[in-house]
């Protein structure tokens, strides 16, 4: 396992092999197994990323929305 992203409500994860294949689990609502869990993944040194509950998986547009303020400062800068 190369990375895992936690879903923000901690009932699912997807994590990405080393192959590049995208997998989706279900996690167990349960703090001692989510310690266990996380631990192992940091033994592993396996990134673990948690999934803001506003995040989305936007395209191109979603992306400039976000980042247009920098974009326009760095064009600015530049001229």
């Amino acid at each position: 396992v190369e990375m895992v992203r936690v879903q923000s409500d901690m009932m699912s994860a997807q994590y990405t092999s080393k192959d590049g294949s995208r997998h989706e689990v279900n996690l167990v609502p349960n703090a001692t197994v989510e310690d266990a869990l996380f631990n192992t993944l940091a033994q592993k040194k396996v990134d673990v990323v948690m999934q803001s509950p506003t995040a989305n998986t936007g395209g191109p547009l979603d992306f400039l929305a976000r980042f247009a303020g920098p974009i326009a400062w760095l064009i600015a800068g530049l001229l």
